[in-house]
């Protein structure tokens, strides 16, 4: 009987110890569980904030570039408004072919005030608008600007009649000019 006692005693105390270890391991596992649970929690939490600050940083700025956007396009359009006010402005006023043809073609050949308008309209088109003109556009409203120069001196020398050729020259130029603004408006518009 000593030994069934014996035996029985070896096993309640492996089994009691058993038991311990399978309640210790069950406790720290549920800590270090928590404890991992917490720190991917915390992790997520660290990274769910970076994103959204991400987010509302790109909001915020996609808001400026949609300002500035809108800016530009509110230039854009002031500045082909006023180069079409500009260039009606400059024309000869045409009147009725049949009556007044002769009066309109004198018109033209007034090269050295009419010139002299086209400089000025041009330079104070540039003054207001040039920063929003693409580079195109500027060099060709300068090179009217010099041609309207030169032909302002050059109607003292040769007569308006040969300088106002280069004025209607100039006309169909700044028409030209025109439709390129009014056409890149449009192009940025229907975007």
């Amino acid at each position: 009987m000593q030994v069934l006692e014996v035996v029985s005693g070896v096993i309640v105390s492996l089994g009691g110890g058993a038991a311990i270890v399978a309640g210790c391991s069950s406790w720290i596992g549920k800590v270090w569980a928590d404890k991992l649970m917490e720190k991917e929690k915390s992790k997520f939490a660290r990274e769910l904030e970076q994103l959204k600050h991400a987010m509302l940083r790109d909001a915020e700025s996609y808001k400026i570039k949609l300002k500035k956007s809108e800016f530009i396009f509110q230039k854009e359009y002031e500045a082909a408004s006023e180069f079409s006010a500009m260039l009606r402005r400059l024309l000869p006023k045409f009147k009725h072919f049949l009556e007044q043809e002769g009066e309109w073609l004198d018109d033209l050949d007034k090269a050295e005030a009419r010139s002299t308008d086209i400089e000025f309209e041009l330079t104070e088109f540039l003054k207001s608008h040039g920063a929003i003109l693409d580079d195109y556009i500027k060099g060709e409203i300068n090179s009217c600007i010099e041609t309207a120069v030169d032909r302002k001196y050059a109607a003292d020398v040769l007569g308006d009649c040969f300088a106002g050729s280069d004025i209607r020259h100039i006309y169909s130029r700044l028409q030209y000019l025109e439709q390129e603004i009014i056409n890149k408006f449009r192009a940025q518009s229907s975007t």
